[in-house]
This record gives structure tokens, sequence and C-alpha cells, in this order.
């Protein structure tokens, strides 16, 4: 059987979505580490508390449809279809935050290829959220998939791992900020599943954005108050958590924005596959972000991959491919 116009439909969506995971994740380690976009080491901007606050609270545009279509039903009985998500947005929102917050505060302490690779176990966690929370079958498809991801991420970091020579210190941090990417990859599953719960099975690309512009208002009435937590004599000043309060300079702004726009097109993309896939399918879609990353570095470094690092991505696209071609 050929493929169908949908399961094309779905196909192109996630590599989109991949896409722009990975251009937030470049232009986030550039802000941090410098190297591109005129950002030098000694111009960098080291503050993800505040990077996250940013990337979240731009989506409030997202909510422009849904305040003009309440204006034209000023006199409509009862709250409007997509009111029900405010609620479950506010939860939705704090695990998003801490999931966000989480890959910023590693990225500058490992590299893009393997922090990506490490979110990308968002497969596993979402595979089994779903099991538990909304009842979708684990077939031998489904499973087929996971494994084949899980098989190219270790491939993955195995080379990674051996073509480094890390000193204890530098282990520490490593594993410290891989642990973090983990913890991006639970909160990025526990926030599919919650959407895709929440929603309702006919609901349209406008609850999609309207979901993200209710995250983001919630973030930006809530969050402020972390950049006082963080800046408090709570965190020592060597601490990974501990961050005083800058202004962008004009190209920090820049590509700081830049960064806020990739993300914001990241989570409507996300969201948006979730409705007309199943957050499965989504997360397994994720992992097409690393052999995305890995040609990034080829085209913007030069960074050739070795011929174990080409199987490991071949079998994260194999793991693509069977969950996306529907049986």
């Amino acid at each position: 059987m050929g493929v169908t116009l949908h399961e094309s439909r779905d196909a192109f969506l996630l590599v989109l979505m991949a896409c722009a995971f990975v251009l937030e994740a470049e232009t986030g380690k550039c802000l941090q580490q410098g190297g591109c976009l005129g950002i030098t080491p000694a111009t960098t901007y080291v503050k993800p508390y505040f990077m996250t606050y940013i990337n979240h609270s731009l989506m409030i545009v997202l909510l422009v449809p849904y305040l003009l279509k309440h204006l034209r039903h000023l006199n409509y009985e009862g709250p409007l279809p997509e009111s029900y998500l405010w609620r479950p947005c506010l939860l939705l929102s704090l695990v998003f935050f801490v999931g966000d917050y989480s890959w910023y505060l590693a990225l500058p302490h490992t590299s893009v290829a393997e922090g990506t690779a490490f979110t990308d176990s968002v497969c596993v966690f979402s595979a089994m959220l779903s099991f538990i929370f909304l009842g979708e079958v684990l077939t031998l498809q489904t499973v087929s998939s996971v494994f084949s991801v899980l098989a190219g991420l270790a491939i993955l970091l195995w080379s990674d791992l051996n073509e480094r020579g890390l000193g204890a210190e530098e282990v520490y941090k490593h594993t410290t900020a891989n642990l973090l990417a983990i913890n991006t990859a639970l909160c990025y599953a526990i926030y599919e599943v919650g959407f895709a719960k929440a929603v309702h099975k006919d609901d349209t690309f406008l609850t999609t954005l309207t979901a993200c512009g209710m995250v983001s208002f919630w973030n930006i009435v809530m969050m402020p108050f972390g950049l006082l937590v963080v800046a408090s004599p709570l965190f020592s000043s060597d601490s990974w958590l501990h961050e005083t309060f800058v202004l962008p300079s004009p190209l920090q702004f820049q590509v700081l924005l830049l960064n806020a726009c990739c993300s914001s097109a990241f989570v409507v993309l996300m969201l948006l596959c979730v409705l007309l896939t199943t957050p499965t399918q989504v997360a397994i879609g994720c992992a097409l972000e690393i052999p995305i990353a890995a040609v990034a570095d080829i085209a913007l470094r030069g960074h050739v991959l070795s011929p174990v690092q080409c199987l490991g991505a071949t079998a994260i696209v194999a793991g693509f491919v069977m969950i996306t071609k529907k049986a």
C-alpha cells in the first residue's frame, strides 16, 4: 500500500518540528557559548532562566486569534469552546518551563548533538505515559520504533563518549548536563501527553494556537518571581542556578529573539502533531533532530560523521519511518 496524503502530511510536520528544535538548540548554544551569529566567547549571554522566560512569553501572540474570536462573540452564551483549556494549561506551563529551563542549564556543558540525543529519550517516557493515561495500544510497530531509536541513541552516545577523554570534573559536569537533558525529555513527554489528554478529539488548529497562548499567559504571570530566586544568596556565584539579571545587548537581543521564534515554532508544531497523531509518534519524530543536527554540524562546522555515527543516525531514521508509516 502506498503512502497516504495524511501520512505524508504528518511526516512533513514532524520533520519541520525537528528542524525548528535544532535551530532553537543551535541559536541557544551560540548565545551561551558563542562561535556564530556574531556572538563571541566574550559576548555570550548565559542566562538560562531569562532565556526560558522570554521564549515562553513570546508565544502570547498566539492568543490573539482566540481573543479576536471572543470579541466577535460578545453576546455568545457561555464560554468559548477553547476556554476549557485555561486550567490544564496552567499545569502544562509549569511542566514545560521546568523542561526548557533544564535544557538551557544543560546546553553550555554538553554538545547540541549529545544533549539532543538524551532529550530524545522522550519516546520512552511518552510511550509509557500514553499507555497509562491515554490507553494507547503498544503495538509491535510502536515498540520496534522505540527500540530502533534507543539503539541509535546508544550508538551515537557510545561514539561520542569514546571520542572525548574527559577529566573527573568534566565528567561530573557532563553527567549532570545529561541528567538535566533527560529531565527535559520527561517534562516534554508529560507536556505532550497532558495536552493530548486535555484536548477534545474534534479540536482544530485554533486549539493548538490557543493552548500555546494560554501556556504563555501563565508563564508571564507566574515565572517572574523566579528571576529573584536565581539571583538570591540561596545559590553561590559558581552554581549553575545562580543568575543575575542583565539586559542583553542589541546583538544578544537579536539572537535571543531568533531563539524565541524557533522555540515558538517548535512548540506549535509539536502540539499540532500531537493533535493529528499521537504523543508517541511525536516523541519518536523528535529523534529526527539528531540526524538533522548532524547535517547542521557538517554545514556549519565541517564536522563529518564517522561510520559508527552514521549507523546510529540510520537506526533513528528507521524508527521514525516505522512510526509514521501506519500499518
